[in-house]
């Protein structure tokens, strides 16, 4: 036969610890009230903490101000172009570096591919690679 159990002899020692939780409760509400009073006379504010209303929590972020793209017409690029090479043809025998030349005047992608679609007829000799590369005017 099964064993019996008394419910309530075994509720009691729960009941026990529900109430020792409650006084104690109790205690840490009158020691918060009273250091609420000191920071309110020492100047200070003094509050519950609150959560975040579901208003802030879920609201949408502002979305940053972009700034309009302004595209290079394809004279502007000419012009570009022929400042590079005579950028590179100022440097003399050694060449400019290409990080040189990037940092100077920004091309997207490789200078090489830049100088070769706006400015054709110059004659510019590529030497090195990667970090390297140093860009020669003939």
């Amino acid at each position: 036969m099964a064993k019996q159990f008394n419910l309530a002899s075994l509720l009691k020692p729960l009941q026990q610890r529900i109430g020792d939780l409650q006084s104690q409760r109790a205690v840490i509400d009158t020691e918060l009230e009273t250091l609420n009073r000191v920071v309110a006379d020492l100047g200070g504010k003094a509050s519950k903490p609150t959560k975040p209303s579901k208003a802030t929590a879920n609201a949408p972020k502002k979305a940053t101000a972009k700034k309009k793209r302004l595209r290079s017409s394809p004279e502007q690029l000419k012009e570009k172009a022929s400042a590079i090479v005579a950028y590179i043809k100022a440097a003399g025998k050694e060449g400019a570096s290409a990080s040189d030349i990037i940092k100077r005047y920004p091309v997207v992608g490789s200078v090489k591919a830049f100088l070769k679609k706006w400015a054709a007829d110059a004659k510019v000799k590529v030497r090195g690679s990667r970090q390297s590369t140093r860009y020669i005017a003939d």
